[in-house]
């Protein structure tokens, strides 16, 4: 198993270089990889500072990659946390704080985190 960083992460992710993205999409397909914690909010910090990645559009990205079938991370429970935080500022930041999450909320979010756009709950 290879660890990996932020880097191959995001080249993998964003492609703007597109050598480098192919040398990093083969290396990260064709082998178990290992994400660290760190290297995870790092690189949903890049793709947000860097390359303007909204809340949602980090938690989507990083939610996929952590879904490859190689990849393994560190620990899967402060991964969620990080991807969900950010993606649930974005709704509070879309509905106020005074939303309250119910099923069908839960069903909304779950529903832009696979490419549906954001969309008020009924």
């Amino acid at each position: 198993m290879l660890a990996i960083d932020t880097n191959l992460i995001v080249r993998y992710l964003v492609g703007d270089d597109p050598g480098q993205a192919a040398r990093a999409r083969r290396l990260i397909d064709n082998n178990d990889v290992f994400v660290c914690t760190t290297v995870l909010l790092e690189t949903e910090w890049v793709l947000r500072s860097v390359y303007g990645f909204s809340a949602v559009q980090c938690a989507k990205a990083l939610s996929d990659f952590a879904g490859l079938p190689r990849a393994s991370l560190e620990d899967a429970t402060a991964a969620a946390k990080a991807l969900v935080e950010p993606f649930m500022k974005a709704v509070v930041a879309n509905f106020g704080n005074e939303w309250e999450m119910n099923t069908a909320d839960i069903d909304a979010a779950l529903d832009v985190l696979r490419g549906a756009p954001l969309r008020a709950a009924s």
